[in-house]
């Protein structure tokens, strides 16, 4: 079998990519939810939304990132959340999405920003 060849990044190659990487876009993508028959648009979290999922502690960090990053239909939309009669903006996602439909979107969003398997790969175990 072939090793795959990976090669070391430098500071010469991060200065070459500066652009491309302070330029680089929040990647979108769209889901079909079943319960609603339709899809929906989501993008990337940004990084202060995740630590601001990590931090809390009683739970409904779900439906946060799913608030914040859902880019359409505008979850953050007054007159959707008067027409469920949400009292806190985030209630909008319990009223639309089952809660498995809930982790599976802010799961795929976490998979956007990177938190998946193969985004980070040891290629040189060391033994002791």
């Amino acid at each position: 079998m072939t090793e795959q060849q990976y090669k070391n990044l430098t500071v010469k190659a991060l200065l070459e990519r500066k652009d491309e990487i302070k330029d680089k876009q929040r990647q979108q993508s769209t889901l079909y939810i079943k319960s609603l028959d339709a899809t929906i648009k989501v993008q990337e979290p940004a990084n202060a939304d995740i630590l601001d999922a990590m931090e809390m502690k009683d739970g409904g960090a779900d439906e946060f990132l799913i608030y914040n990053n859902v880019v359409e239909p505008n979850l953050k939309s007054a007159d959707l959340q008067k027409g469920y009669g949400v009292q806190e903006p985030e209630q909008i996602v319990k009223e639309l999405f089952k809660k498995a439909e809930t982790h599976m979107i802010a799961q795929h969003m976490m998979e956007l920003a990177g938190y998946s398997k193969g985004s980070v790969k040891a290629v040189d175990e060391t033994k002791n």
